[in-house]
């Protein structure tokens, strides 16, 4: 009895193992970013106005600076924040980036261009 038990849950892992979705199914069918899979990369959806609902999607960004900036975006998706006027007053602005551990969410967003994330056209990361 036991080893059946012990095959069965065998059997259980590996089909759980073999049925998993990796993060690019999920951006291909362009899942909302989920803190379940909190390592997938966070992107923008276009589709999704400056300032209105959560955006985030699971992919990489279109922008030039996403591979500079990726780490903080996940950040962003995490957070629930980044999309709204005055994001950068909330206290989660506050939070860490991997991509400088002594900088906040907040400075690390702020480039000599500006913000890379707001209501501009080139500013929000959208999926590629």
């Amino acid at each position: 009895m036991k080893k059946i038990l012990i095959v069965l849950f065998g059997l259980l892992v590996f089909q759980g193992y073999v049925f998993a979705e990796s993060w690019e199914e999920r951006a291909e069918r362009k899942a909302p970013w989920s803190a379940d899979f909190p390592d997938d990369p966070a992107c923008w959806n276009r589709a999704v106005e400056w300032n209105t609902v959560n955006p985030w999607l699971v992919g990489i960004g279109s922008h030039f600076l996403y591979e500079d900036f990726a780490d903080c975006f996940r950040v962003c998706a995490k957070n629930d924040t980044c999309y709204r006027v005055g994001w950068e007053d909330e206290d989660t602005a506050s939070a860490n980036c991997k991509k400088s551990v002594t900088d906040s969410l907040r400075n690390n967003l702020k480039t000599d261009m500006g913000v890379p994330l707001g209501p501009g056209e080139h500013s929000k990361s959208g999926c590629k």
